[in-house]
């Protein structure tokens, strides 16, 4: 089963009930009118990623933080559901999946590029 936290409902302008406020998640299902696309999901990330790249890069171009941020935003989503058992509830949460630490796409991303950057170093110092 795939869910939503209230919160990340409200952050794509679902209308959530205040008894379902304090609930952990709310099971998305078109038919009880809880339908989420997965564009929307994802054109939030998007959202999201780039005032994180902003944040964190100001100095690059407009057109690289939109490229990070996308791939961000897309590795995101992709690890938060494999890192689930099939047969377990999935509860999306943008914080969580968005994250910088711990369990998560971007934080993998990261230590990629942070490993990508030692061994070019390396190799930059053993061509001297």
């Amino acid at each position: 089963m795939v869910a939503l936290s209230p919160k990340s409902l409200e952050e794509l302008d679902v209308n959530v009930s205040k008894e379902n406020r304090n609930k952990d998640f709310l099971e998305v299902s078109g038919r009880k009118g809880l339908g989420v696309k997965a564009d929307d999901l994802l054109d939030k990330l998007d959202e999201k990623a780039l005032v994180e790249v902003e944040k964190r890069n100001p100095n690059l171009s407009a057109e690289n933080k939109r490229r990070i941020a996308q791939k961000i935003a897309c590795g995101s989503v992709r690890y938060f559901m494999l890192k689930f058992a099939r047969n377990s509830i999935i509860i999306f949460d943008f914080e969580e999946a968005l994250s910088f630490e711990g369990e998560t796409g971007p934080y993998l991303q990261y230590t990629f590029v942070r490993i990508n950057s030692i061994f070019r170093k390396l190799e930059e110092n053993f061509a001297r």
